[in-house]
This record gives structure tokens, sequence and C-alpha cells, in this order.
């Protein structure tokens, strides 16, 4: 038996019997106040980024260069570890991200 999908964005899988929304829908429609005809279409685009994400995603690309590793361009930024682990994807994405350094000693 195949699983049901949302009855709204007829995308997400629902589980059966629970309800005919994903989760998903079924926050907007109540955000929307309950409205009869069912929940409004979702926004596109996503979340907006932080305005200094591709600033330090930037000088994370610099401090790698320079030989610095994860943990310390996180101490640096104050942010945790998968946050730079982010930037470096962001990077490697557009092919941007420096040759590691092989060694520090």
């Amino acid at each position: 038996m195949a699983t049901p999908k949302c009855e709204s964005c007829r995308k997400r899988p629902v589980a059966p019997k629970a309800s005919v929304w994903c989760r998903a829908c079924g926050d907007r429609w109540k955000r929307a106040g309950k409205p009869e005809d069912g929940p409004p279409p979702p926004k596109k685009g996503g979340r907006p980024r932080e305005a200094d994400t591709e600033e330090r995603v930037q000088k994370t690309r610099e401090l790698l260069a320079a030989g610095k590793g994860t943990m310390e361009i996180a101490r640096l930024f104050g942010v945790p570890g998968s946050r730079v682990s982010y930037y470096k994807r962001r990077l490697a994405e557009r092919g941007e991200l420096p040759k590691a350094v092989t060694s520090r000693r």
C-alpha cells in the first residue's frame, strides 16, 4: 500500500488516519487562522539567509587558505563547528574551497 500524500501540497507523505495534510501544511493552516478552504500555498524561496552569511563564507575561505582549522575558525566567529562546516559546503558547491593544508609541522 502506498503512503498517502498531503491533500494540500501533494508532496509530503501523511501518516495514515492522522490527517489529510502534512505537518507543514497543517502548521500554515493554523497560522492563517484555520480558514475553511484549507492552508494557504507555501511561500517560495524559503527562509532568508542572515545578512552576514556571505561575508563569513568569504572570511572562512581566507582563513582556510591561511591554514586555520574548522574549530579555530568557529572560535574566531563565536559559532559552533557545524556552522563553519556549512560555510565550507557553500564554498565547495561553488568550487571555491581552498586546498587543504597537508601538514602543520
